[in-house]
């Protein structure tokens, strides 16, 4: 990000080649991006419930789990046979 400052008053001087601006360009491009974290659920906190063998899903605490059941087969794809 730093030398996205730096680009705009540059690109004026005339010492500035087309190699420069590439430089610059690919030090921006390979500057660390900072990693965008996704906490997961804190299963502790949630209720599974049992759709089939193979499939589990997880409710908060305290909710309707025949609900839960319900809308998740009501759902285009989620019939089980």
């Amino acid at each position: 990000m730093s030398y996205l400052a730096v680009i705009p008053e540059s690109i004026n001087s005339p010492a500035v080649t087309g190699t420069a601006i590439y430089l610059i360009i690919i030090k921006i491009m390979n500057e660390k991006k900072p990693l965008h974290i996704l906490h997961s659920p804190d299963l502790t906190k949630m209720q599974e419930v049992v759709i089939d063998h193979r499939t589990k899903i997880y409710i908060p605490k305290g909710a309707d789990p025949e609900a839960a059941r319900s809308r998740y087969l009501s759902r285009p794809g989620g019939k089980k046979y």
